[in-house]
């Protein structure tokens, strides 16, 4: 499953993650990750996305190695590898987006 991200004035203005890297993205800009849907205004979400990024200029966002958990009787789970600086690459994306809807709105779901 993923989770996108869009510019509600232009369709064709949107970022795209798996549901573990949106919501390792959305906690690390400061929003709840467990809102798999929802709505932000362009400007709010930029001040956030830049305040994660001057926070953690200069430090290391690590990678996560391909994690699979298997259980008799239950379903495979695969949690995806993320690269070193996935989530500050993401951020500054999730920014750019902002800046480009002005007083509009990104919608996520």
């Amino acid at each position: 499953m993923s989770v996108t991200f869009w510019n509600q004035a232009d369709e064709n203005d949107e970022l795209n993650m798996s549901n573990t890297n949106a919501g390792d993205v959305m906690e690390f800009i400061g929003m709840p990750p467990e809102e798999w849907c929802g709505r932000i205004s362009a400007r709010d979400l930029a001040v956030l996305c830049g305040r994660a990024l001057i926070r953690l200029a200069g430090t290391e966002d690590e990678a996560r190695p391909v994690k699979v958990e298997r259980a008799p009787r239950k379903p495979t789970v695969i949690t995806c590898e993320r690269l070193a600086g996935y989530r500050l690459g993401r951020a500054a994306e999730l920014r750019e987006m902002a800046i480009r809807a002005g007083d509009g709105v990104i919608c996520w779901g």
